[in-house]
């Protein structure tokens, strides 16, 4: 019962995954860290252009986590394209507009958690982005 009510809470959360989810428990364990937005949409603030909806957002660092997994991402889309390239270079999109951009995989994440908190905290370190991204959040629906 206890899993089923942490996977909810991690759903009702933002998570779309396991890996997301222990991001997000691994991110609510570390008061000292900035907030953190989960799977939030994110737009260019002049144009209003989709830009990404990063598993992790920190408003204040203007800075995305991404969790990429070969294994959701990987294979063809229905227009032939390779997915875990597509995957891969969406972070150009949000490093084109000013952003940092943190990868993780799923494996650390779950075997060496320390490792990645480590990368979070060198980021957090050089302090914001400067200028900050031209970036706007969605409000989610409902």
């Amino acid at each position: 019962m206890h899993r089923l009510r942490a996977g909810l809470e991690a759903f009702t959360g933002g998570a779309w995954s396991r890996p997301e989810a222990v991001l997000r428990r691994l991110w609510d364990q570390r008061p000292d860290l900035p907030v953190l937005l989960t799977n939030c949409r994110l737009v260019h603030a002049r144009t209003g252009r989709f830009l990404a909806c990063p598993d992790g957002w920190m408003p204040t660092m203007g800075a995305a986590l991404q969790v990429h997994s070969r294994q959701y991402h990987q294979g063809i889309d229905d227009r032939g394209g390779d997915r875990w390239a597509a995957t891969v270079e969406k972070d150009s999109v949000l490093v084109a507009v000013g952003a940092r951009v943190l990868g993780v995989t799923p494996w650390t994440l779950h075997t060496r958690p320390q490792s990645f908190l480590a990368r979070v905290d060198e980021l957090i370190a050089l302090g914001p982005a400067s200028p900050m991204p031209d970036v706007r959040v969605l409000e989610r629906p409902g």
